[in-house]
């Protein structure tokens, strides 16, 4: 079962406790899945990933726009 949409506002963690940036716009694509525009921290480069919510919550992908 898939995991439902994060709220705007959600947080992002990558290997630490303090955020490292947090979600602006999210939606659910019939032709690309789960999309979401945020800003994140420069220290966190196109190709890694984060964690939606929490340290432990689901993965994302980081893309450059």
């Amino acid at each position: 079962m898939d995991a439902p949409l994060p709220e705007v506002g959600t947080e992002l963690f990558r290997d630490r406790d303090r955020p490292v940036g947090h979600l602006t716009s999210v939606t659910d694509s019939p032709r690309e899945g789960k999309l979401a525009l945020g800003y994140i921290r420069r220290e966190v480069e196109a190709g890694q990933t984060v964690n939606v919510g929490a340290l432990d919550g689901p993965e994302a992908r980081v893309e450059a726009v």
